[in-house]
């Protein structure tokens, strides 16, 4: 958990998840609500948080899906879904 301040009350932003390993707090959110005034704020305490502990941020948001996307293949070894609806349902995530 991370402090950050809203409306000058002490809120805790809970980040999605730690890679441990590599020392790594990752963020998933999608590029449309990346500059919300309260997503900004989390960020930045975030990035904070993560100079002073010598640990490394990374927000995981459509370019980085776009990016490193290795195909509908890939994704259905790991979930049950029929490949047609499964491509239905990414189209509009990898749109630039």
């Amino acid at each position: 958990r991370v402090q950050y301040k809203l409306d000058g009350k002490i809120k805790n932003y809970i980040i999605d998840f730690y890679d441990a390993n590599n020392n790594i707090l990752y963020e998933i959110k999608p590029n449309s609500k990346k500059d919300d005034e309260v997503n900004k704020l989390k960020f930045d305490a975030a990035t904070q948080y993560c100079i002073t502990n010598s640990i490394k941020f990374v927000i995981i948001d459509d370019d980085w899906f776009f990016n490193n996307f290795n195909g509908y293949d890939e994704i259905l070894k790991y979930i049950d879904i029929d490949k047609d609806l499964l491509i239905k349902r990414m189209k509009g995530v990898f749109r630039k």
